[in-house]
């Protein structure tokens, strides 16, 4: 009886063989689950931030129906209230906007964005109303003008960027509008001694800012009809002023008629 001949390393290779296809099974779905594991956090997150944004339009039409809802009420940009600046750069928020009570001319004006970042969630929207006689901003509130606060360039949120507005050129104050980030903490939030350094992280839900800004500015009361007033009375010139001023018209040109050399669309204006 003859006894079959084989390799000694065979069971070795294929011990290894197994070994190594165990292992790449192994690394291909761990880097499967963490891929995914990303993804729904990613999502978690991205509807955390639509949750976020959701928020912010709520408290900024809330605040807009606080202070300029009622009667009696004006609004303006910040930058009449800083009439000693002279060059638009030096203007401190300038689109701010502000409220005034005509009913209560003591009053200072409110500011409708969401305040300063150290201050806690709601401090900006506090109403200013007062019964004392000399009537002032409550601690925390943020003036356009104030100049002890100075909130950190990695906590500032571009509401209004240059795709919307411009920087600051001539006389023009600058359009654009950042504002710090209000940190959103857990409900109910702990007590101030709990927060440290190290843990405030993880008490801190999601954060907003808001700005809301004056279209009634956009109406000037002040333009100048560019065109020429030969006699301002003349009927012309009065369809002219009542009609608006399409700046595309052109003539269209056309052949001059062949029996009696005259042009029939002579006058004939066509928008492009």
């Amino acid at each position: 009886m003859k006894l079959s001949k084989r390799s000694p390393g065979f069971s070795l290779i294929l011990s290894l063989t197994v070994m190594a296809g165990i292992v790449m099974l192994l690394v291909t779905v761990s880097a499967f689950v963490m891929v995914e594991s990303r993804a729904v956090m990613n999502q978690q997150l991205a509807t955390r931030a639509k949750l976020n944004a959701i928020v912010s339009m709520r408290l900024a039409l809330a605040h807009l129906q606080q202070e300029a809802g009622p009667d009696r009420r004006s609004t303006a940009r910040a930058d009449i209230t800083q009439p000693e600046v002279i060059f638009a750069y030096k203007f401190r928020n300038p689109m701010w906007t502000g409220v005034w009570r005509t009913d209560l001319p003591d009053l200072p004006p409110a500011w409708l964005v969401s305040g300063r970042g150290d201050q806690p969630a709601g401090t900006q929207s506090t109403s200013l109303y007062q019964t004392s006689l000399t009537p002032d901003y409550h601690l925390g509130y943020w003036a356009p003008w104030q100049s002890d606060y100075a909130p950190p360039a990695d906590q500032l949120v571009p509401l209004v960027g240059l795709g919307s507005a411009l920087g600051h050129y001539g006389s023009t104050p600058s359009g654009l509008v950042s504002l710090p980030k209000i940190e959103l903490l857990s409900e109910p939030p702990p007590p101030p001694d709990k927060i440290g350094t190290a843990n405030l992280y993880d008490h801190i839900k999601g954060s907003y800012a808001y700005w809301v800004g004056d279209e009634g500015v956009k109406a000037r009361p002040n333009l100048i009809d560019t065109r020429a007033k030969t006699d301002p009375n003349s009927a012309d010139q009065l369809i002219s002023a009542r009609s608006p001023v399409n700046p595309r018209a052109t003539e269209e040109p056309s052949e001059p008629d062949s029996t009696n050399g005259t042009d029939p669309n002579e006058g004939r204006v066509t928008p492009h």
